[in-house]
């Protein structure tokens, strides 16, 4: 497989990639390559979510720390985001029923509905019975 190359994985951009690969990488039991690139002096920006998200992955920061600042965030964008990330780490460590409540409490957020990662829990919410454990279809 050819190595994509990322420009830029120090900015926003590279927070949104590390998060975005590891999710699907945590879904498909795929070996994540993105998230060993990942530093502590890495730009965030105004998009803390994605940070906040890849810090709960790589143990640097507590589930509940992350959940807790996310359900602070006045920024509804930023909360769905980091939530999204948070609930996807819990279901592959085993935690279906917190990944659950999480969903839920995102999915509560209706005024970012717009949002690629609320579109993806509504997803995930509405397919839970038939895709238990997030399992990919493999070609």
């Amino acid at each position: 497989m050819e190595e994509i190359k990322y420009a830029s994985l120090e900015s926003q951009l590279g927070n949104a990639l590390c998060m975005c690969e590891a999710l699907c990488c945590m879904r498909g039991n795929l070996q994540d390559r993105l998230r060993v690139t990942y530093r502590n002096d890495m730009k965030v920006g105004h998009h803390t979510a994605y940070q906040s998200a890849v810090e709960v992955f790589l143990g640097k920061i507590s589930v509940e720390k992350a959940l807790r600042q996310a359900k602070q965030d006045r920024n509804g964008l930023n909360a769905v985001v980091a939530m999204y990330g948070i609930a996807g780490h819990l279901e592959h460590c085993g935690s279906s029923a917190e990944a659950e409540n999480v969903i839920q409490s995102l999915l509560r957020r209706e005024s970012v509905w717009p949002c690629i990662s609320y579109l993806a829990a509504w997803n995930d919410k509405n397919n839970i019975d038939d895709r238990r454990g997030f399992d990919l279809i493999t070609a």
